[in-house]
């Protein structure tokens, strides 16, 4: 319930001027994402947030901004209105000099696999590239934190218990009193 409500409530106002921040890494917003995790699971604040986004395969809010911010670029490029805007974007992508946001951009769409030539041949076929690059986003995070699992000296025994798919115990809705143990025993953050 409380997993609920961070997504209904809270992830609307972290979100919110993503189109404008663009495609950056919050660090601060994915701590937010992150404390909230940790208490609504009763983890202990002292595990990695690796293993707590693992435990709950959740994706990072990175993920989302970047999603949010190409469907405003593409809503722009596409859309009768906002003239302004999509003038400036138009200078934005035609100019030689690099900017930080222009970086940021091209970061993003390398770090998926999709440079500015290949965005424009999907967006000439008329691809869906939104759904393709979530996965690719969040697939570049699941290697990332199972490498990390996998090298972590923190809970040696999680690389034995973690699961491809999100936990049982996370799946079946039921009295929180039962499973108020689990998460903090799996994430190693109990204490003996």
């Amino acid at each position: 319930m409380r997993i609920f409500l961070f997504n209904m409530l809270v992830m609307g106002m972290l979100l919110y001027g993503a189109e404008l921040y663009g495609y950056k890494k919050r660090k601060e917003v994915e701590k937010v994402q992150i404390r909230y995790l940790k208490r609504t699971l009763r983890i202990n604040i002292r595990s990695p947030e690796y293993i707590v986004l693992e435990e709950t395969k959740r994706e990072k809010i990175g993920i989302r901004t970047g999603i949010r911010t190409w469907r405003f670029e593409e809503g722009v490029r596409e859309g009768d209105g906002r003239k302004l805007v999509k003038e400036c974007l138009k200078e934005k992508e035609s100019v030689r000099i690099q900017t930080k946001s222009s970086e940021e951009r091209q970061e993003y769409r390398n770090k998926n696999g999709i440079g500015i030539r290949g965005a424009q041949l999907r967006r000439e076929r008329g691809v869906e590239i939104i759904e393709e690059l979530r996965m690719r986003d969040f697939q570049v995070q699941q290697q990332v934190q199972y490498n990390k699992v996998q090298k972590s000296k923190f809970n040696q025994r999680y690389t034995y218990i973690s699961t491809m798919q999100l936990p049982e115990y996370l799946k079946v809705e039921g009295k929180p009193t039962d499973q108020k143990l689990i998460p903090p025993v799996r994430c190693g953050s109990l204490e003996y």
